[in-house]
């Protein structure tokens, strides 16, 4: 049985690919758009988040998680997406990966999303003579102030 692939999409903010988007006309622009839409219903992806984050990172001003059924309309859509001009004009970083559950549902009214990317670091996985571990304790406190301040994560790969 397939897994369903998600797909974390990062916008660059680069000079070049701006300028290719705005060179399009509005009539362009929106038939790629739309393009891209109907590859993406196409094979079955669904669009779990799209965030325009340009007010605070001005280096990556939008990103974004699709799901996917599998590997194979993953693989579809991108074959789609080079052949109608969209990779020319978008300068963007992916990561592919699963996950043992499917994301939440958003409750709370207005969201603002945090996208976090950690990446390990062995010499923090010490545990600094606490019997639970340091990442144990970290996650334990950050667990907390989100049920404090009424946030939920949506999608997560923790590791266990």
């Amino acid at each position: 049985m397939s897994k369903p692939i998600y797909q974390l999409f990062v916008g660059n903010n680069n000079v070049a690919s701006n300028q290719a988007w705005k060179a399009l006309s509005e009539a362009e622009r929106k038939a790629l758009m739309d393009q891209e839409q109907a590859s993406r219903e196409a094979v079955g992806a669904k669009v779990i988040v799209v965030c325009n984050s340009a007010w605070a990172d001005e280096a990556h001003p939008w990103w974004g998680v699709l799901r996917f059924p599998d590997l194979q309309a993953r693989i579809e859509h991108t074959r789609t997406l080079q052949k109608i001009g969209w990779l020319d004009i978008t300068d963007a970083f992916t990561l592919l990966g699963t996950s043992a559950t499917e994301p939440e549902v958003v409750t709370v009214s207005n969201p603002i999303y945090k996208l976090w990317i950690l990446k390990n670091n062995p010499a923090t996985t010490l545990t600094l003579n606490h019997p639970k571990g340091l990442d144990v304790l970290m996650w334990e406190k950050h667990n907390a102030l989100y049920k404090e301040y009424g946030s939920q994560t949506i999608a997560a790969r923790i590791p266990t």
